[in-house]
């Protein structure tokens, strides 16, 4: 029996879209008649309430609390339910969108997403009969059989967005049809971008701590660093691993290395370790091993990060712009300590508008003339949007008015910086 507290009214900028919907159904203003939905609740307000967690994060109504953030609704009616575990909070996420057209991918999403809590819960009671396990979980997410299921997870895994698009437009028949042509898989993942800009919606790989405290680049990130960057057997070292995304998607390499798949070592090191899988080392004492095929580093964002790590003075997310620009040098010699001749290194920054001191501290620059001066030279240079323009509530509004009435831009574009060894 779910436990509900009475419905009241909440400012949408504090609802927290849930990972998994995000996941499993995309970006609210990408679904269909999105923009009717916004000029419904910009009329009449939202109607039904959503659901969310003690928290505040949203089980349903995901596209509710995006349009009221589009028609400029500041506080929508939610009901919160208590204590729920994640199965049942996946649980209320799928049930809740079955009143509505589901497309066939976002159906084995749904189905992905229950297989993937089922193995890291060990939640047996999520198939009780193990002998009809498939026939159960394609009943459960809404195909007509167990067949048409398979053919819709192979479109889906395949990565293929051009037959995943054909399956959910036309019919499954069609684009398996098409797939098994091609000889049954795709050789390219969707997740891997053809250009040098990287940007996901939706995203594949995101947060998975339970901090909103500080932000974290998509796991989508790592899999193109990886896949352009990384050699079978190299050893890849993350001295700055913050929550151990890296390992995250290493694991999931089947989902977007395709029928390229193979292995690599990975290391990771941090300075306040979040996880078991992360060795603690301070990166400004030395590189943590004496060598690396390649090396990734996300470093925290000057002036973004105060304290939302640790409180340790050596932890260059607490340091001032001078204590900052003398740490990335020191960065850079570590790693080209630990670099032979050809191999890489790939450094993620933002540049930092200082709105109290009204400047642009151009970070990417300094980073580059710091690893050129240790023997690097740059390789590849791509880009990927912060999507800090995403939440268009109040906050963002006025950070929005400032950063114009100054004429100082907001920083967006995270700049991925890969340096190659020379």
């Amino acid at each position: 029996m779910i436990q509900t507290e009475p419905i009241e009214m909440i400012e949408v900028t504090r609802l927290i879209p849930h990972p998994l919907s995000l996941q499993i159904y995309g970006e609210p203003h990408n679904t269909t008649n999105f923009e009717e939905l916004v000029e419904s609740i910009r009329s009449y307000g939202v109607l039904e309430p959503l659901v969310v967690t003690t928290k505040l994060v949203i089980l349903s109504g995901h596209r509710r609390a995006r349009a009221a953030m589009e028609a400029g609704i500041e506080r929508i009616p939610v009901r919160k339910v208590k204590r729920l575990s994640k199965l049942a909070q996946l649980e209320l996420i799928t049930t809740l969108n079955h009143h509505r057209h589901r497309l066939p991918s976002e159906m084995v999403r749904e189905a992905l997403a229950i297989e993937k809590l089922e193995h890291s819960t060990n939640q047996k009671t999520i198939f009780p009969n193990p002998s009809k396990r498939k026939e159960t979980l394609a009943t459960r997410v809404g195909f007509d059989s167990k067949r048409s299921f398979e053919k819709a997870k192979k479109i889906v895994s395949s990565n293929d967005q051009s037959l995943i698009e054909l399956m959910d437009q036309r019919t499954i028949t069609t684009a398996y049809r098409k797939l098994y042509k091609r000889g049954g898989f795709s050789t390219y993942s969707s997740i891997i971008k053809p250009s040098d800009n990287w940007n996901f919606s939706p995203v594949q790989y995101p947060r998975i701590d339970k901090s909103e405290s500080h932000g974290y680049i998509p796991g989508d990130i790592y899999a193109n660093c990886f896949w352009y960057f990384v050699k079978p057997n190299d050893l890849v070292v993350d001295p700055m691993a913050g929550s151990g995304m890296a390992k995250h998607v290493y694991e999931h390499r089947h989902e977007w290395m395709g029928t390229n798949i193979y292995d690599f070592r990975l290391m990771l090191f941090d300075l306040t370790p979040q996880t078991e899988d992360i060795e603690q080392h301070d990166l400004l004492k030395g590189f943590p091993v004496d060598k690396a095929d390649y090396i990734f580093i996300d470093l925290p964002y000057l002036g973004m990060a105060n304290k939302t790590y640790s409180n340790k003075k050596q932890d260059i997310a607490n340091m001032n712009e001078s204590a900052y620009l003398k740490a990335i040098t020191r960065i850079a010699e570590a790693c080209a300590d630990a670099q032979k001749m050809g191999k890489l290194c790939t450094i993620i920054s933002p540049n930092y508008t200082d709105h109290k001191k009204q400047k642009v501290v151009n970070i990417v620059e300094y980073i580059r003339e710091s690893w050129r001066s240790v023997g690097y030279k740059l390789y590849l240079e791509t880009y990927s949007s912060r999507r800090i323009q995403s939440s268009q509530g109040v906050t963002m509004a006025k950070l929005n008015n400032i950063a114009k009435e100054r004429r100082l831009p907001l920083t967006d574009m995270t700049v991925i910086m890969t340096f190659e060894r020379i």
